[in-house]
């Protein structure tokens, strides 16, 4: 069975992907345990979040 590297799933993650991630982490124990991973995950959802609300808080403060 071919693998996914880390990288790439980061990259889904920080893409938008991030619930699909959380799900698989609870449904399916996938990465659960390996706390570098939880560490960068959460830094993807914080970068994600970030971007959602200066797009949300552009038109207001003259971001964008």
């Amino acid at each position: 069975m071919p693998t996914t590297r880390e990288l790439t799933l980061h990259l889904w993650s920080v893409s938008g992907g991030w619930p699909g991630a959380w799900c698989a982490q609870r449904l399916l124990a996938h990465k659960s345990r390996k706390r570098s991973f939880r560490r960068r995950y959460w830094l993807t959802v914080a970068i994600r979040g970030a971007a959602l609300g200066a797009w949300l808080a552009g038109p207001a403060t003259g971001l964008f």
